[in-house]
């Protein structure tokens, strides 16, 4: 909290067995949530395996009547289950609230495609409300090949190598930046669905998850340029940063 100026820092201990460390964030995670007063009406959330483990790890009845919005794309490209739209839904449940899903892939081949789902009515309007979100759950990834972007057809391990070689060191709601926190390559941001990075700088919350080592130089970057109020993470990670 000293260090980077943020509001509140929750580090759990290290486990012996690194396999629980997800599993022990991600319960760290969804005890803060339970405890948060007042409650968020409208919760952004980003997607992925920490926010899955979240979802998972929410008791019935953590909050009541919360809204739960996409904060990015997140319809798979290959077929794979739908993560995004499974694990906001549960979050939602969970709070006897509702999920408003934002029916687009993360990137899109083309900028005029995206420009032109942007600005359907519906899909502006859930944007709209992710943008003026009470409070924004989120983790991020490193610029690696087994990358979630990767994983669900988006980019290609080539693709990511040479945003690492552009000095990316992983990616905020699907938007690759660098160490400062600029975004690396602006073409590739212009076809990227969801909420801009300045609507996360400008939040009274912003709750930021990670857990393990392959994620310190993205946590770094996360907490040292305004990204999140408030960061959950493993003590060894808290020592790194």
């Amino acid at each position: 909290v000293d260090a980077f100026g943020i509001a509140d820092a929750i580090v759990v201990p290290a486990p012996e067995d690194p396999t629980g460390l997800l599993d022990r964030v991600a319960l760290a995670a969804a005890d803060y949530l339970s405890a948060l007063r007042p409650i968020p009406r409208t919760l952004a959330v980003s997607w992925g395996r920490t926010l899955t483990a979240i979802a998972e790890a929410l008791p019935d009845g953590w909050a009541n009547g919360v809204t739960v919005v996409q904060a990015n794309g997140g319809v798979s490209l290959n077929r794979r289950s739908g993560g995004a739209a499974t694990l906001a839904t549960t979050i939602a449940h969970r709070a006897a609230g509702q999920a408003v899903l934002l029916p687009s892939p993360a990137i899109l081949e083309r900028v005029e495609t995206k420009r032109a789902i942007e600005a359907d009515r519906s899909v502006a309007g859930i944007l709209d409300q992710a943008s003026h979100a009470s409070a924004y759950l989120f983790t991020a990834g490193p610029a690696e090949a087994d990358s979630a972007h990767v994983e669900n057809g988006y980019l290609t391990a080539e693709d990511v190598a040479e945003l690492a070689r552009r000095g990316a060191v992983g990616d905020v709601l699907g938007r690759y930046i660098d160490a400062e926190g600029n975004i690396v390559d602006a073409q590739l941001d212009a076809r990227t669905v969801g909420v801009g990075l300045d609507r996360l700088r400008a939040a009274d919350r912003a709750i930021f998850v990670t857990a393990g080592p392959a994620k310190h130089d993205i946590a770094r970057t996360v907490v040292s340029s305004g990204l999140c109020t408030v960061i959950i993470t493993d003590e060894n990670t808290a020592r790194a940063l």
